[in-house]
């Protein structure tokens, strides 16, 4: 719980654990040797302990170890090593930098410390999150009562059959975002030739359009140049001069022939000339007003 900073609570599963890893890492036979060694009890020597209390031996001792490690990890030895550089210990300015010196290493230790339990706090977290799944009893079991002696080569039988069906979810997975990829694919080219065949038909419809256009302005044309014909023609008939009637020419000789004595017999002959007739055979009657 102190590693971890209190982002996990502790269970009683978490006891054992624990436990077996202080048991483990503390009780071995050479840790236990050098225990008995350090406090003089085996092999018995006092001097061990007296050591302790002598501050030449102390400095001896570490500046000596000091020459084989060369970690800054260790404040005593650091102060060790600043004492036999700084000649005045008393001065301010050496106790501000070893107060500065000490502050850091403290503040690298803690750090070190809260990196490592939350590293530990992590794989606890992430084992919890790995749940054991439990193994499936088969029919055949179930008939001897449903009391099972889990015998290693069942126990492997039974995984073996869970890692065939977790094999087979994947693979229906895997078969499911296959046929979702290839109804993609079918939508896209379904839309792609929806378009191309739009584009097509649009294209189909304003050729259409033009020979359309094109077919309205030729008629156009033509009509605009039978009207100038018609035109032309009327004025070429207008201007030249009207033959004379039969009739005209007929009254004409009639009264060259006979003078004006004859004039009166000339003009019932042509009054007397016969109705115009239909295609049929008909008389035309001429209206009253147009007479």
């Amino acid at each position: 719980m102190d590693q971890s900073l209190g982002l996990l609570p502790v269970a009683k599963r978490d006891f054992f654990t624990l436990f077996w890893d202080g048991w483990i890492n503390s009780f071995k036979e050479h840790l236990i040797l050098k225990a008995f060694e350090a406090t003089g009890l085996s092999p018995q020597n006092a001097n061990v302990i007296l050591k302790r209390f002598t501050n030449n031996d102390l400095e001896s001792g570490l500046s000596s170890s000091d020459n084989s490690d060369s970690s800054l990890s260790n404040w005593i030895k650091i102060k060790t090593r600043l004492k036999n550089v700084v000649r005045d210990k008393d001065d301010k300015k050496t106790k501000a930098l070893s107060q500065t010196v000490h502050h850091l290493v403290v503040e690298n230790e803690l750090l070190h410390h809260q990196i490592k339990g939350l590293q530990a706090a992590v794989q606890i977290k992430q084992k919890r999150q790995k749940r054991g799944k439990a193994l499936q009893l088969q029919e055949e079991d179930v008939e001897h009562g449903g009391a099972i002696w889990w015998s290693p080569h069942r126990v492997e039988k039974v995984n073996d059959r869970l890692e065939e069906a977790e094999l087979e979810k994947q693979q229906h997975k895997e078969q499911r975002a296959a046929a979702a990829e290839a109804r993609i694919a079918s939508r896209q080219l379904k839309a792609r030739l929806t378009e191309e065949s739009k584009a097509a038909r649009e294209a189909a419809r304003l050729k259409k359009q033009r020979e359309k256009i094109k077919a309205k302005a030729l008629q156009i044309w033509k009509k605009k140049q039978a009207i100038r014909a018609k035109q032309q023609h009327q004025s070429r008939v207008k201007t030249k001069p009207k033959p004379a009637s039969k009739s005209r020419m007929k009254s004409k000789q009639v009264v060259d022939a006979g003078g004006s004595e004859n004039a009166e017999v000339a003009l019932p002959e042509v009054l007397a000339s016969p109705p115009p007739t239909s295609q049929s055979g008909r008389n035309i009657k001429t209206p009253h007003r147009y007479q």
